[in-house]
């Protein structure tokens, strides 16, 4: 079994793969909303091809893909209740650096003031388990 320390890296990798890759995914599905087509199945179909015909959207898929593997391999290592918690945590701190970094307007003191909570939450979870 990993020690407590080797899980908390994979929770943080999982985390910095998901968090890192959501605003890229963002970025490269923009125009998906101009599709229409004039059945569900046919719009189904014309959105999916636009995303994965578009490297922009289809390599951060993937890499978000490669998180999901590191995400089963951590709920075989780990608790449940110390594993969900912690990643979701994670992606959502990394999602809010990545998206800042990448230019997205709207990160105010009330983000950061939650990101700060979410630190501190992850600090506690890990500490928890040691």
């Amino acid at each position: 079994a990993a020690t407590t320390l080797e899980q908390a890296i994979w929770l943080v990798a999982v985390g910095l793969v998901w968090g890192c890759t959501n605003p890229l995914m963002k970025i490269g599905s923009r125009g998906v909303s101009k599709i229409s087509r004039p059945t569900k199945t046919s719009q189904f179909l014309a959105e999916n091809y636009f995303l994965f015909t578009r490297w922009q959207y289809a390599v951060p898929f993937l890499i978000n893909i490669s998180g999901s593997l590191l995400y089963y391999y951590s709920l075989g290592n780990a608790e449940i209740s110390f594993v969900v918690p912690v990643t979701n945590s994670l992606t959502f701190l990394f999602t809010t650096i990545t998206s800042r970094l990448l230019g997205e307007e709207g990160t105010n003191k009330y983000t950061y003031i939650g990101v700060l909570f979410v630190l501190l939450g992850v600090a506690v979870c890990v500490n928890s388990k040691l």
